[in-house]
């Protein structure tokens, strides 16, 4: 009998985390079968075989065990001071034969010392300030000088920085190395509910320019905290220019001049459309790649054709498709900026309030990271359509759901209970970072989601757990979908005690 859970994630890495679903990480990694932060998708498609990391403050090691499987040349050390996630990191480490992970049990400060850090019962909220009755003596290093004990010769291409609330003592105590080296850097920005600008200062004073992510299509843009303001917001990444000129020449980042000059581009040729090209329907051909669309294309052409679907409008979402075409970071950034802004303004005038319009917007909206405004048009979105007749629903113009993800779904039952389905899905996963830092939902809103015939294994997997957590009384089959095509279904055999 282990004292642990392995819980495999993406790309078959093994997590072993605390048999206890109240603990975060367990809960998390069983719900989603990843770790929550939309960051980690960007830092798989960032690493190559060759890069070496520092993973600072590891905890249970999601990033740098999800690292550690693409590299083959390079190395990551993992630095953990808390005794029960790095003891769970150790055996992750020796489950998954990394020979390639460095397991540092200490953590990072502005000098060597031992200090006394409060244990929370979730060791992602362990802290050196926090006052707790359970408290542990911990080790703390400084990295230059553990780069210099260590004689690390190894240049460090990624460094991922959550050290909850000490990060301004860890660049001090790497001021040489962060001043030396160049590396793409994942800070952790907001400090339980305020964001910690000085942390960006300091990266700025060594020479880094600070970036956020744009989720799904996995471009960073730089972060101007005056023009974009957005409660999901947790982590930045900074780098130097010759960092930011390799992730450019990858299609990974782009510049506010480099996008400003497609805009520009996009803009002028749009004077010169003529009037019959949005007919044209080469651009429109996007959506045959999805089920939905091959259903509903050819009824989509006749109305353009019949002039049925306004000008603005369709001149929004072929820019949208133009974005997904599109390989160039810039460009693909311009496009979906030009696209939201075509959209928002036909949603303007009383033409443009259709349910089309506002699944394009939230679409759109979480493209380009605004997921706040996106949840909360999704909440107003379901609750219109889950009042509508199916009758009433129509499909009259192309539309894109709220996330890439579920456009991929094959539609089931009535149009109106698909589209209700799927608003409300993206509603209740992203209303917050896990169903773990939610209050229970609405039991109708529920009700509507199993009982739906569109119903995915994902969606299952998170009522399922949070039921769990709340002490329902749940009522699994032997033969339900999560004992047989989940990755984790032994465990879920456990769990629900089928096994």
């Amino acid at each position: 009998m282990t004292n642990y859970w392995p819980v495999v994630i993406k790309n078959n890495v093994t997590v072993c985390v605390q048999k206890n679903l109240a603990s975060l990480s367990t809960y998390v990694l069983l719900e989603q079968e990843d770790w929550f932060e939309s960051e980690i998708s960007f830092v798989r498609k960032f690493i190559q075989p060759e890069m070496n990391v520092f993973d600072i403050g590891a905890n249970h090691g999601v990033y740098g065990l999800s690292i550690a499987k693409l590299l083959n040349k390079g190395k990551v050390w993992a630095f953990e001071p808390t005794s029960s996630p790095s003891n769970m990191l150790e055996k992750s480490i020796e489950l998954n034969c990394f020979n390639n992970v460095v397991l540092v049990k200490a953590g990072l400060s502005d000098a060597d010392k031992k200090v006394e850090i409060s244990i929370s019962a979730n060791s992602e909220l362990n802290s050196l300030h926090k006052i707790s009755e359970k408290k542990e003596e911990v080790q703390l290093l400084s990295l230059d000088k553990f780069i210099q004990d260590n004689k690390i010769q190894e240049e460090i291409s990624f460094v991922k920085l959550d050290a909850e609330g000490e990060e301004e003592f860890v660049i001090q105590g790497g001021h040489k190395f962060f001043n030396e080296q160049s590396p793409l850097v994942m800070f952790e920005i907001k400090n339980e509910l305020e964001l910690n600008f000085r942390l960006i200062d300091l990266f700025k004073d060594l020479g880094y320019q600070v970036y956020r992510l744009n989720p799904e299509i996995n471009v960073l843009v730089e972060y101007c905290q005056e023009n974009f303001d957005d409660g999901f917001l947790l982590n930045l990444f900074a780098c130097k220019n010759d960092t930011r000129n390799s992730l450019i020449s990858r299609n990974l980042l782009a510049t506010p001049d480099a996008i400003q000059k497609e805009k520009v581009l996009i803009k002028n040729k749009n004077r010169e459309r003529k009037n019959d090209e949005l007919i044209d329907h080469d651009w429109i051909d996007f959506f045959k790649d999805f089920q939905y669309g091959q259903i509903l294309i050819e009824s989509w052409k006749k109305n353009i054709e019949s002039k049925l679907v306004l000008d603005g409008y369709l001149l929004g979402v072929k820019y949208a498709v133009m974005g997904y075409k599109s390989d160039c970071a810039a460009k693909k950034i311009a496009f979906f900026e030009s696209a939201l802004y075509q959209i928002e303004d036909i949603a303007k005038y009383p033409s443009g309030a259709n349910l089309f319009v506002w699944l394009s917007r939230i679409h759109l909206l979480n493209i380009l990271g605004d997921r706040s405004r996106a949840i909360a048009l999704a909440q107003d979105l379901g609750n219109y359509i889950y009042k509508k007749k199916p009758e009433d629903i129509g499909v009259d113009w192309p539309f894109f759901l709220p996330e890439l993800e579920q456009m991929a779904y094959q539609p089931k039952g009535s149009v109106s209970a698909w589209l209700a389905y799927v608003v409300f899905e993206f509603f209740e996963s992203n209303k917050s970072f896990s169903g773990y830092f939610s209050k229970e939902s609405n039991s109708n809103l529920i009700d509507f989601l199993i009982k739906n015939p569109n119903i995915t294994l994902n969606c299952e997997r998170a009522i399922l757990i949070k039921g769990i957590l709340m002490k329902k009384n749940i009522v699994v089959n032997v033969d339900h979908r999560i004992f047989t095509d989940s990755i984790n279904q032994k465990l879920w055999s456990n769990i629900l005690g089928k096994s």
